[in-house]
């Protein structure tokens, strides 16, 4: 520095040296200024790397600093002994809270100050607080207090004609010439990518360095690497953040990248926009910010279709597509709570039992039908409805191994009678039975879990995992005694989720049924004038096993589901739905929220969009004038604010649900009921008439509120019991005889003791 400032002196004297520009040259403290240099007006350390300004001189008439590129921290007491300062660069330094600018508010005159880029700039009401604090201050990083942006006049700059006109502040630039945007994008690659300073850039590129420097805090604030996009879409955000108000944008980029955002979290959430509630939302989003948008819009409440397909044009990743059909049971039992409660049991199972990708099985059911699902257009006469037949229907009980390997098929035909011909053509192995309905009932699950074991062959000693739904025909007393008494111990999905859980449904069935409908083509083209009856299914489906059950597609729909490798974590949060709410369950039960009250919230009831309502300001602080910071932080909580989502909510937790299938209450809970059945069944009498009984008058009982002597509270849920207490709805304590819900027992042995009475109990230990 002492060598760069004697040749800027050129054989001058100290104190006749006016201006003094020591850019670019490398020293971390200030060397070889002295307090000589009484006259110096205009000061420029511009990359130096300066780390503090201790030893900064006495300078009575310093009028300009350029301190920018440094990385200076603190120490801007030192500054002090230049009390008549005016113009202060500290851009893309280190100062990170506003007590580092206190010392600044000795300066009576310093009207320009800039901090770009330092992070003091993220802090809430970062511009107001300056301006309260230094008040002679004009202009703050470009900007005035109401956000007008200036430019300076370079001219006077560069030359140095006039130094009092080089001091004061920058001014108004009317009819100035807007720079190509070709030349402002190298100039923003020279800063951001080569690192460039600010001033030397904007120098090279003969652009003004404010207005260069708001074009790459924007570029910063909208792209994290600039380098990864085409020159084409920089060029496009260019011309938006270079016009005020573009003919075709009522919103900056910024806010139309929020838009963007929130209507692909509709589409996450099973809720895509349609094209008028996009419309409506752009309406409400304009109206909550403030910002000027084409008066036709107020007819509707909404934009018009112009700015519709112009914001379509500018995103091409959003497109208008037709939404398939979900059932929203499956969408909100799919959430975290129910899939960790899954993996907690699927990983105690396979801690006791040592269970491995060739003792894991999965088992689902199908249906096929004489009809393929997926119909083709025909030809036919114009104006004329041609109907597609019903068919009929069979059920296949598939079962794959996590190692790869298959069990053969279990077919269930709607015939009464089985025949032997609706197995022709199948592979050896395979078992078919009859009912009335083609459905999988109890019964016919006994059956399935006795043709299991037939080709598994588990044992005590070499049990094996069976994964399947928890469906009411799975629910057996003598399918679960038999599973359990030769091996298998059976673990259900969560209800509604095996369309993520399940290996089956996830790699399987649906290539399935795909190959099924080809095969039923080629089978229809091969056997012209032939109807395809129940007794060709099981053929054709065995045809699309040999295609579809590979061990690659089979290991894939296990792993994709993260049972085998076991993987708790496959699933992120963004797969779940419950986990845009907060405390769903506690939320759900305070509320008593009721199933009609989970529907979707509609657009216009969910904000009031008064004229007379004032906009908070910590959303918006001044309309359209916002820098971008605010205006992304902004405009996100604005979308919070009018979200059209409802946030869903659990259902109450059922212990069915969580409880393990071979579990001893769940056994005992089937037998009871089973037994109560056969007990109602034997009490009808059958085939009895009774000759019919003349109506008599109605007679209405008065009504009176139940006494507390008649109506009886479970001690744990402190709700009201069954009127009729049986050993299916309630169980009593075995210490003070009192009866609870059987759910809230949570019965763990044989035998239930209530909190009071185990509090009692260990108090008498105690003593």
């Amino acid at each position: 520095m002492e060598k760069r400032i004697k040749l800027e002196r050129r054989a001058r004297k100290a104190n006749q040296i006016t201006e003094l520009n020591l850019d670019n040259c490398r020293s971390a403290s200030i060397v070889g200024l002295t307090d000589e240099y009484t006259a110096l007006e205009s000061l420029s350390l511009i990359n130096v790397g300066l780390t503090t300004l201790k030893g900064f001189p006495k300078l009575p008439n310093l009028k300009k600093l350029e301190l920018s590129d440094n990385r200076i921290s603190n120490g801007l007491n030192y500054l002090t002994t230049s009390p008549k300062l005016q113009y202060l660069n500290l851009s893309g330094n280190k100062i990170k809270d506003l007590e580092t600018l206190k010392p600044l508010e000795e300066f009576q005159k310093l009207a320009v100050l800039d901090l770009f880029n330092n992070d003091a700039t993220q802090v809430e009401n970062y511009r107001e607080k300056i301006f309260k604090m230094l008040p002679s201050l004009t202009f703050l990083d470009g900007f005035d207090c109401n956000d007008e942006e200036v430019q300076s006049d370079g001219e006077d700059d560069e030359e140095g004609n006039d130094s009092d006109e080089a001091m004061s502040p920058p001014k108004k630039s009317h009819g100035a010439k807007k720079p190509d945007n070709n030349v402002v994008l190298q100039a923003i690659k020279s800063c951001i990518i080569d690192e460039n300073a600010i001033r030397k850039s904007a120098r090279e590129h003969g652009i003004n360095d404010r207005t260069l420097s708001r074009y790459v805090k924007k570029t910063k604030d909208n792209f994290e690497d600039i380098s990864k996009f085409k020159d084409e879409d920089l060029l496009e955000f260019i011309h938006g953040v270079g016009t005020r108000t573009p003919s075709n944008m009522v919103f900056s980029p910024a806010q139309e990248k929020d838009l963007v955002r929130y209507i692909l979290k509709y589409v996450s959430h099973y809720y895509g926009l349609s094209i008028n509630e996009l419309k409506e939302l752009a309406y409400q989003f304009a109206r909550k910010l403030s910002i000027r948008y084409p008066p036709e819009w107020d007819n509707d409440c909404k934009a018009h279709r112009k700015w519709y397909r112009l914001f379509m044009q500018r995103h091409s990743e959003l497109t208008l597509r037709t939404p398939e059909q979900t059932e929203m049971n499956r969408v909100k039992a799919f959430c975290k709570p129910n899939v960790d409660n899954f993996f907690e049991n699927l990983s105690r199972l396979i801690d006791v039992h040592n269970f491995d990708g060739c003792s894991i099985y999965n088992m689902n059911e199908s249906g096929f039908s004489t009809v393929p699902t997926k119909i083709g257009k025909v030809i036919a006469l114009k104006g004329q409805l041609e109907a597609a037949e019903r068919g009929t229907m069979v059920t296949l009980a598939l079962t794959v191994c996590a190692n790869g390997n298959t069990v053969p098929p279990f077919f269930l035909f709607p015939k009464k009678k089985m025949e032997r011909t609706f197995l022709d053509n199948v592979s050896p192995g395979i078992a078919g039975f009859a009912n009335d309905s083609g459905w999988m009932g109890q019964p016919e699950f006994v059956r399935y879990i006795r043709h299991f074991i037939k080709f598994v062959k588990p044992s005590k000693d070499r049990p094996v995992l069976l994964l399947m739904d928890n469906h009411v025909s799975h629910m057996s007393v003598e399918a679960l005694d038999f599973a359990d008494a030769n091996g298998v111990h059976i673990l259900s999905f969560p209800p509604h989720c095996s369309h993520r859980l399940q290996p089956l449904d996830v790699s399987v069935l649906g290539p399935m049924k795909t190959y099924y409908e080809s095969q039923c083509s080629a089978w229809q083209n091969n056997n012209a004038n032939k109807v395809l009856e129940i007794r060709h299914i099981a053929g054709l489906v065995c045809n699309a096993l040999d295609f579809v059950l590979t061990p690659k597609i089979i290991k894939a729909g296990f792993a994709a589901t993260g049972i085998v490798p076991f993987n708790p974590d496959i699933f992120t949060d963004a797969d779940f739905v419950q986990t845009i709410a907060q405390n769903e369950e506690q939320v759900a039960f305070d509320a008593g929220i009721t199933k009609d009250d989970q529907r979707r919230i509609v657009l216009n009831n969910t904000l009031d969009i008064g004229h007379g309502k004032e906009v908070l300001t910590s959303e918006i602080s001044t309309p359209q004038s916002l820098s971008l910071m605010s205006l992304v932080t902004s405009s996100s909580s604005v979308l919070d604010e009018i979200d059209p989502l409802q946030v869903a909510v659990l259902k109450k937790p059922s212990n069915r649900e969580r409880r393990p299938m071979q579990s001893a209450e769940n056994r005992f809970v089937l037998k009871e009921k089973t037994a109560a059945k056969g007990a109602k069944k034997r009490a009808t009498p059958g085939n009895t008439k009774h000759a019919t009984p003349s109506r008599a008058a109605k007679r209405f009982k008065p009504t009176s509120p139940p006494s507390d002597e008649e109506t009886d509270f479970c001690i744990i849920c402190l709700k009201l019991l069954p009127q009729k207490l049986t050993a299916a709805n309630s169980i009593n304590c075995n210490v003070c005889k009192r009866p609870v819900h059987f759910k809230c027992s949570n019965m763990q042995a044989s035998y239930f003791t209530c909190k009071s009475c185990e509090s009692d109990v260990d108090d008498d230990d105690g003593e």
